[in-house]
């Protein structure tokens, strides 16, 4: 029996499977086009002075990794100006996202060291507009982690609940502040520490699998 292949697919039927099938391939092309690309990165700060910071991206534009040469801050033993006690690098990562979508971050990931004597406590904090985009318990404006009479390295997490209502945002950027501050004892404007300390974090790295700060995002649909 001879059968007319062309006539076979283009009739009845096979013609509305055909588109479907279609249909979902196109539907699956276009899931899977979702993406994002890191354009750009600017970091400055007192604790990333001009020469102190080394970045490289991935060949995809995903992922980056910052390396920091003098992102610490340390005390003297004795009396210490509370003004010279905190260090910050303001971070932005320059974004290209897929229309229809928002890059939304879920977690900064710290990794880094802290040596501090009985008495002193050392703290990193998370704040700026990643943070104004978001929602917190308490409605907090910042996220803070704080280490006390502590010698070792560290590892903690900030999680960040951002919360967009499905509105696209048109981003272009992802803007935060990272601080680190310590404090010894009291006494008006100076703090007294009983010998030197300090606080340090050795590298950001970000995108969906990274390590050491390292920020974690993820894409949802808007409207």
């Amino acid at each position: 029996m001879e059968m007319d292949i062309g006539q076979y697919f283009l009739s009845g039927e096979n013609v509305r499977i055909f588109l479907l099938v279609v249909q979902l391939l196109l539907a699956f092309v276009t899931v899977h086009a979702q993406t994002y690309e890191i354009t750009s990165v600017n970091v400055s700060g007192s604790g990333c002075p001009v020469g102190s910071v080394g970045v490289t991206l991935s060949p995809d534009l995903k992922s980056i990794s910052i390396l920091f040469d003098k992102f610490a801050q340390s005390a003297v033993k004795g009396n210490n100006s509370i003004a010279s006690l905190r260090k910050s690098c303001q971070f932005r990562l320059g974004v290209h996202v897929t229309p229809g979508y928002n890059l939304e971050a879920t977690t900064l990931q710290y990794r880094g060291f802290t040596d501090l004597p009985v008495g002193v406590k050392a703290s990193v904090a998370t704040s700026g507009p990643i943070l104004r985009a978001s929602r917190f318990v308490g409605n907090q404006n910042a996220i803070s982690s704080v280490f006390s009479s502590v010698t070792d390295n560290f590892f903690i997490e900030h999680k960040i609940m951002q919360n967009f209502k499905q509105s696209c945002q048109n981003q272009t950027a992802i803007i935060f502040d990272t601080t680190l501050v310590l404090s010894g004892q009291s006494n008006r404007f100076t703090n007294i520490f009983p010998r030197d300390s300090q606080i340090v974090i050795d590298s950001l790295d970000s995108g969906p699998n990274s390590s050491p700060v390292e920020l974690g995002v993820q894409l949802t649909p808007c409207q």
